[in-house]
């Protein structure tokens, strides 16, 4: 929906149910065969948080030498970032914070997608910071976890406008490349 407003394509490569671990064990070809892009947005832990902190990690995960990450939550992340930035050293990437809160478990994740994003000096769009995804209209129009066709129209427009923002907020990451938002900014 994003993509159809801007006029831009739109390459998604994630798959319902995955971790970063399926991600980096399935997908990571992916990234090269799909080339450059204008920006990457990566929106992984929802399902991680399923599994539990087991495979969390810590920031001691995220090597110099991605490819020597551990298996975890941060490892994997890691990967998949020095994977993207070996093939597009200009990518401009954001990481998304996790959006349904499913208490202190959800925390602990979006904890940790902020460290990766420190790590990396990457922007985080802070989809749990948006009112919309504590509400009762959002919760509702869910189904088996994911949103109903009504529920993924007001989810783009609630993701498209912090994307923005965040974009906006971090004006200098993007302003030396072409932005998928440019026609705002």
């Amino acid at each position: 929906m994003i993509g159809k407003k801007y006029g831009f394509d739109v390459n998604n490569l994630s798959m319902s149910g995955w971790t970063a671990q399926n991600f980096v064990t399935n997908k990571m070809d992916d990234i090269a065969k799909a080339g450059p892009q204008d920006a990457y947005i990566i929106a992984l832990g929802i399902n991680d948080q399923s599994n539990g902190t087991e495979a969390l990690g810590t920031k001691d995960d995220l090597k110099q030498n991605y490819q020597d990450n551990p298996d975890s939550f941060y490892g994997n992340m890691g990967k998949i970032i020095g994977t993207i930035k070996a093939n597009d050293p200009n990518a401009r990437i954001i990481l998304l914070t996790i959006m349904r809160n499913d208490g202190t478990i959800t925390a602990t994740f979006n904890s940790a997608i902020r460290d990766i994003a420190g790590y990396y000096n990457l922007p985080v769009a802070e989809l749990d910071s948006d009112p919309y995804f504590k509400t009762n209209e959002y919760i509702q129009r869910r189904a088996g976890g994911h949103p109903t066709i009504v529920g993924y129209g007001a989810l783009a427009e609630h993701l498209d406008n912090v994307l923005q923002k965040t974009i906006l907020n971090n004006y200098d990451y993007f302003c030396n490349t072409a932005s998928i938002f440019d026609t705002t900014i």
